[in-house]
């Protein structure tokens, strides 16, 4: 099974990974840009901010697994 809902990930993960609702919001940043842009057709612009913040969740993630991983 392929999943690439984030917010979906995150909720299968919930009773494995204690904490990880703390990236809830970031993953909700970064699914809106992923969905929107998956599949040709009419694609939203983006501005240099929506890229930054997109940026600073993707780092936020993956610190919080890199910190899970590492136990």
């Amino acid at each position: 099974m392929k999943i690439h809902d984030l917010i979906k990930l995150i909720s299968l993960l919930e009773n494995n990974a204690p904490g990880i609702k703390e990236i809830g919001e970031e993953a909700a940043l970064l699914n809106q840009y992923y969905i929107e842009t998956r599949y040709a057709g009419d694609y939203p612009e983006f501005s240099w901010k929506d890229a930054e913040a997109s940026f600073a969740a993707a780092k936020n993630i993956k610190e919080f697994i890199l910190k899970k991983v590492k136990r």
